[in-house]
């Protein structure tokens, strides 16, 4: 079974474009940045991510993108000082 069977999204935040789509890699549930990729884009370990600027950018995505599901999973490099909201309001 691969790593993105049965996922309702799957996003690489490898983005650098002039838009603020952050594009699903394995579905079409695209979300959306608070500013152009272009802006977030940083070098990585391996490939590109995102630099989310102590909370100056972040992604949205609505209730109805992932109506009824029960996880999110995140790689995530931080400082000490970082904190990471994940908010249903």
């Amino acid at each position: 079974m691969a790593l993105t069977t049965n996922l309702s999204g799957y996003y690489k935040c490898e983005d650098d474009a002039a838009n603020t789509t952050v594009a699903d890699a394995q579905a079409s549930a695209d979300l959306t940045a608070s500013t152009n990729t272009s802006n977030m884009s940083t070098a990585g370990f391996i490939v590109d991510g995102f630099n989310l600027h102590d909370g100056d950018y972040y992604i949205s995505l609505t209730d109805s993108d992932f109506a009824d599901k029960s996880s999110i999973s995140l790689w995530v490099k931080t400082p000490a000082s970082l904190l990471i909201l994940i908010s249903d309001a």
